[in-house]
């Protein structure tokens, strides 16, 4: 009965069904229990989806599309990718949203409610960014600091296999690019899992690197010194992968 539960929930919502007032009550009991933890405000967006209306006057629900990442969406409404998922509990990863979701922008203080990370709901299924979006966001980074498209989706296909491992180093490095917050600490865990942000970064940080004069060695700075042979293995698979993955042709 759960499982079917859920089921309906997700469907409710992923498809804007408008549901009477007997159905709501219906929906909201069996939310309850299922044992799922939502804000007052999701359930409210829950139970509406498909009205296109506002449950308060401040705020807005945005409809994820295909290529939006919560940056895009942020910027778009003039807000932060933390106050976003700050009135949507069911978003774990800022990385992790899914086409189709709808999203609560611009909520009042009051309609708030403060909940810890493990008490977000489950309902709406997540997805990671597909290749050919994690492809366009490196693309352009690329394109804005003059760097080669193909070594930056070598050096976190070489780091992370393009985002498919987070986490590395015990912790200490995060995201598509593994970077090193320790050696960075301006940094967040959090930005640094933003694909966007972080793809960004790491062409900047390229950059910073001499990777205009010299490509390679840059690449084996991004991993330590050039007197460590180990950085000069991985600035060769990173060649590789740029090369052989993506056609790189220098």
């Amino acid at each position: 009965m759960k499982k079917k539960s859920i089921y309906l929930i997700f469907l409710a919502v992923f498809f804007g069904i408008i549901l009477q007032p007997a159905a709501q009550a219906s929906i909201e009991g069996e939310i309850n229990k299922c044992g799922l933890k939502m804000s007052s405000l999701e359930m409210s967006v829950l139970i509406n989806s498909g009205k296109n209306v506002n449950t308060d006057k401040t705020v807005t629900v945005h409809i994820v599309k295909s290529g939006e990442t919560l940056s895009i969406i942020s910027q778009r409404y003039k807000t932060t990718v933390e106050k976003i998922m700050s009135m949507n509990l069911a978003i774990n990863n800022r990385d992790m949203i899914l086409v189709g979701q709808r999203l609560v922008i611009n909520a009042s203080v009051k309609s708030r409610e403060k909940t810890s990370a493990h008490n977000r709901s489950k309902i709406y299924q997540k997805v990671v960014l597909t290749k050919a979006e994690k492809l366009k966001i490196i693309e352009l980074a690329a394109a804005r600091t003059g760097l080669p498209w193909e070594i930056l989706a070598g050096l976190s296909q070489q780091e992370s296999g393009l985002g498919k491992v987070m986490i590395g180093d015990g912790g200490r490095s995060r995201g598509p690019y593994h970077i090193h917050l320790p050696s960075h600490p301006s940094v967040s865990a959090e930005k640094a899992m933003d694909f966007e942000w972080s793809s960004n970064w790491a062409a900047d940080y390229l950059i910073t690197l001499g990777a205009k004069d010299d490509l390679f060695t840059a690449l084996r700075l991004w991993n330590g010194s050039i007197k460590n042979k180990k950085t000069l293995v991985h600035a060769t698979r990173v060649m590789y992968l740029a090369v052989n993955e993506y056609g790189y042709v220098g």
